[in-house]
């Protein structure tokens, strides 16, 4: 403990803080270090971000009822100009073998009657000091964590969604009790699917074994919000500061009328690499996929995906959850190998190379398949040996019905009869006795089959599907469960929303129902989505090319690029939209400190030619792209999401995309179909 020359006490351990905050909070005193979010009897942290001083803010704190304060003692080395937001937490680690604490403390506002301490190198123990203060509320939650490029909001939206489904279904919770910690993974109501149009075979003893209660609602946290899907409260993180996401999961284990018993929460690379989740006990690890964005922060492709990988090194983990189609796989199974608490490894894989399987011709269409796709098996393969269990999703190309499998990881080698390394994993031919052997491990392969149709669109939303499922298996379902909540899972809004005409102003009955609008040409089909990174664009572009033929109209994307993020991407996102989109239409996404025409500049250097529009103002693009539309064609407006706000110059405006697109289908379709010529 350093003492200041006035005798103010710098409190270095977490303990030690801890014991000083129940000496002055309430029992119910909450640690808040954003000064709008203070209540009566919390602590207010007044911290050192990049753009602000925590410590301006303490008067506002103090008279929304703050009982105490803790202020971060500055230190030189986290006050640097070019020191990046969220980096304190290492500038101050740097700092801490300076002696001179008090050499700058910032001067407390005159009336302050509240308890004041200084801390040094605050920033670094934030996560374990709210774990701490709060006894430890993630130990008795399922916490999944779900890290990725995209797909971490349908995810976990999925996540959660299935809980609450399951819970509806069978009304099984139970309630959690404080000192008891989450439960172990796998295991899993001998309940089967009430409603499925398929074939379930499952056949294992411990995939058809009876789950274990539920412990209670599935809530989210994430880009979208926090709390239950369909009632979420915005935020404004995808992963929250470690105060505030401590007292969320303090929130949720306090909640006795709706007990919580999963939490199914984005882990952003930022987040990871900030030390935003320090404290928590995570119990499932999910990776989705790694593409292009945020090198504005960590700079390279190699940083961005280092901060990924860490998750799966997390100290409390059970189980993981990852995409054995992303090329790093391979490096998150090897540090999953090395973890000491080995946790289980459940691999999945959306398999589109050779439809659905058909006994007797795996062989055949191994030999029909492209270089590429048979790379890509091959990979899968050697991968999924390294698994304890797998999921994998065979889609149909003729038809909406595909396969979904479950098996040991283990069965692979043996049933395939891998060769050495570099060779074709397909059996060669060999004795009876070999043709036994791998009779033997097909059977068991195909142990745990059903056929199903998903209730998404593209295929990357069936990765994120099965990414909810594995992470479903990981808390102890039995297969004909994941089934079910397979079966039952529903678009995730502002992810592939459909935006339909409002009620009062649809001409046919049902008209407005998204299932009728893919294959009504009554009006242009119009969607939304969050799509903001190249890759993402590609994905669901591709998805929507295949409606667009369907429906006999053409593609048209309207989307931006956001400020103040990395304008390298910006050219790539506009060459995604190009190669896929029949007209492109360029607007502003959030603009934030940047001149949006000058990022509109940026994104059209990837154009091979004009765009169809550009137009600043996202409200004017979205009716001008719905207006001039055909009614066959699809409309795609990405970026936002369900976003309701949009930053211009540091104001956040009220701003909606299928709020405006609706206004945009009333005003321009409402009447009657109508024949309109593209532009």
């Amino acid at each position: 403990m350093a003492e200041s020359p006035n005798g103010l006490k710098g409190l270095v351990e977490p303990t030690e803080l801890v014991a000083w905050l129940r000496e002055h909070l309430p029992a119910t005193g909450r640690l808040v270090s954003d000064s709008r979010r203070v209540g009566k009897g919390d602590a207010f942290f007044a911290l050192h971000g990049r753009r602000q001083d925590g410590s301006t803010f303490i008067a506002q704190a103090v008279q929304q009822g703050a009982a105490a304060v803790v202020v971060a003692i500055p230190a030189q080395a986290c006050q640097a100009e070019d020191a990046a937001e969220g980096d304190v937490v290492q500038a101050e680690h740097a700092a801490c073998g300076n002696f001179d604490y008090f050499k700058n403390l910032p001067t407390l506002p005159a009336g302050i009657q509240v308890p004041v301490c200084y801390v040094p190198c605050l920033g670094s123990q934030l996560g374990a000091l709210a774990d701490e203060y709060y006894d430890h509320p993630s130990q008795v939650l399922d916490v999944v964590a779900v890290t990725g490029t995209n797909g971490k909001t349908s995810t976990t939206h999925w996540i959660a969604q299935g809980v609450n489904d399951r819970l509806a279904r069978t009304g099984d919770a139970q309630a959690v009790d404080a000192n008891t910690p989450s439960r172990p993974a796998a295991s899993a109501s001998t309940q089967r699917p009430a409603e499925f149009a398929g074939l379930v075979i499952a056949l294992d003893g411990d995939a058809d074994a009876a789950m274990q209660p539920g412990r209670g609602r599935g809530v989210v946290i994430g880009t979208n919000g926090v709390g239950t899907p369909g009632a979420l409260e915005y935020i404004g993180l995808t992963t929250p500061d470690p105060l505030t996401l401590q007292t969320l999961f303090q929130r949720f284990r306090a909640d006795t009328e709706a007990p919580v018993g999963v939490v199914a929460m984005e882990a952003s690379s930022i987040g990871l690499v900030q030390g935003r989740m320090q404290g928590t006990c995570i119990h499932t690890a999910v990776f989705t996929n790694l593409t292009r964005d945020h090198l504005d922060y960590h700079g390279s492709m190699q940083a961005y995906g280092a901060a990924k990988v860490g998750l799966f090194s997390w100290p409390t983990l059970q189980a993981a959850v990852v995409n054995l189609g992303d090329p790093l796989a391979t490096e998150i199974i090897e540090v999953l190998h090395r973890h000491t608490a080995a946790p289980r490894i459940i691999g999945y894989w959306v398999n589109n190379a050779h439809g659905a399987p058909q006994a007797g011709q795996a062989d055949a269409a191994f030999q029909a398949m492209d270089d590429d796709a048979r790379a890509r098996l091959r990979r899968f393969y050697e991968l999924a040996m390294r698994c304890d269990e797998v999921l994998e999703l065979a889609l149909d190309r003729d038809s909406s019905q595909h396969v979904l499998m479950m098996f040991p990881g283990s069965v692979v080698k043996t049933l395939l009869q891998l060769p050495e390394v570099g060779a074709d994993p397909v059996a060669s031919s060999g004795g009876a006795g070999s043709v036994h052997g791998r009779q033997q491990r097909l059977q068991a392969m195909f142990r745990n089959v059903a056929t199903l149709r998903l209730n998404v669109l593209g295929r990357f939303n069936m990765e994120n599907a099965l990414a909810a499922a594995g992470a479903w298996r990981s808390l102890g379902w039995n297969f004909p469960a994941i089934v079910e909540g397979l079966h039952q899972l529903h678009p995730v809004p502002g992810r592939m929303e459909i935006v339909g005409l409002p009620a009062a102003q649809v001409s046919d009955a049902g008209e407005a129902a998204p299932a009728a609008a893919i294959s009504s040409t009554a009006c242009p089909l119009v969607v939304v989505d969050y799509a903001h990174t190249p890759d993402a664009l590609t994905n669901v572009l591709a998805a929507l090319r295949d409606i667009a033929g369907q429906r006999g109209g053409q593609l048209c994307c309207v989307f931006g690029a956001g400020g103040n993020r990395d304008r390298g991407k910006r050219p790539e996102m506009a060459r995604a939209v190009e190669a896929v989109a029949d007209r492109v239409v360029v607007t502003s996404d959030n603009p934030r400190d940047e001149d949006p025409a000058q990022i509109i500049a940026d994104v059209c250097q990837g154009l091979s030619k004009p765009a169809w529009r550009t137009e600043a103002d996202r409200r004017v693009a979205i009716d001008a792209a719905i207006a001039q539309a055909a009614p066959a064609d699809v409309v795609l407006i990405a970026g936002k999401g369900r976003e309701t706000t949009q930053e211009i110059a540091g104001v956040f405006h009220p701003f909606s995309d299928p709020e405006f697109a609706a206004q945009a289908l009333a005003s321009h379709w409402a009447l009657k179909t109508r024949e309109v010529p593209h532009a």
